[in-house]
């Protein structure tokens, strides 16, 4: 990349499961575990997960991939 700078897009998705605090550190772990994610924010009274990550080393697919196997769907 020119200049050596990372590219970051950054997501928001409304799950509409997220209750509790348990939930909240569960996203946080896991989310931040696939590569290129630098920064996942959850939000319970919003039902809201933000995620800032590299998009030549994830994709929004393969996080919303990561959030259906912990059993969250997306509201769109």
């Amino acid at each position: 990349m020119p200049g050596g700078k990372k590219t970051i897009t950054e997501t928001s998705l409304v799950l509409p499961e997220i209750s509790c605090a348990h939930c909240r550190a569960g996203l946080e772990e896991n989310l931040s575990r696939l590569p290129g994610v630098e920064d996942v924010e959850v939000s319970l009274r919003k039902k809201q997960v933000r995620i800032r990550f590299d998009p030549l080393q994830t994709s929004e697919e393969m996080i919303e991939k990561s959030l259906a196997g912990l059993g969250y769907s997306i509201q769109f």
